[in-house]
């Protein structure tokens, strides 16, 4: 996949411990300073990302994907906790 892919498996700019096999669009946390107008808040609160994650499982009988899965899923909840 790396010889594929351009910037496979590397880290958001804002938060490199997350590593998702490919970054379509980087992460963006929310900013409410941004916003100049009350209109603009929603926009200003929205947390933006596009991520792809490409699993392949091996294991025996499919033992530890859910671990797996799992851990993937807190990872990405870094995200959703950042500011």
């Amino acid at each position: 996949m790396a010889a594929r892919v351009n910037g496979y498996s590397s880290g958001f700019t804002s938060l490199p411990k997350v590593r998702p096999d490919i970054i379509a669009t980087e992460y963006t946390p929310c900013a409410l300073t941004a916003a100049k107008l009350p209109a603009d808040i929603g926009d200003a609160i929205k947390r933006t990302c596009h991520a792809i994650e490409i699993t392949a499982f091996l294991g025996h009988q499919m033992k530890g994907l859910d671990e797996y899965i799992l851990g993937k899923v807190d990872r990405y909840a870094l995200l959703l906790e950042s500011v």
